[in-house]
């Protein structure tokens, strides 16, 4: 039979434990949702300059797994063209 301090320690460790674990889902939550606004955002930017450009607007589903990197690189290669455009 366990000692009424034998429970509390397995409780508490219990608590420990949880927090850690909830702490940790909950930082990986936040860093993934920071991540997905980043994404949106850089969509949107890519979907406006696509506007002025008069191109047709990317399927959503190929942004699908793009890297913000590459994101990134579409943004600059678009804002290129625009800089051209108005040349």
């Amino acid at each position: 039979m366990l000692t009424q301090d034998e429970i509390d320690r397995i409780r508490d460790e219990s608590r420990v434990v949880w927090e850690r674990a909830y702490n940790l889902n909950k930082g990986m939550a936040e860093r993934k949702g920071r991540q997905e606004g980043q994404q949106e955002g850089k969509i949107g930017a890519i979907r406006m300059l696509e506007r002025l450009l008069d191109k047709p607007e990317t399927p959503s589903e190929r942004f699908s797994g793009v890297s913000l990197n590459e994101l990134d690189r579409q943004i600059a290669d678009l804002e290129q063209q625009f800089q051209d455009a108005r040349r």
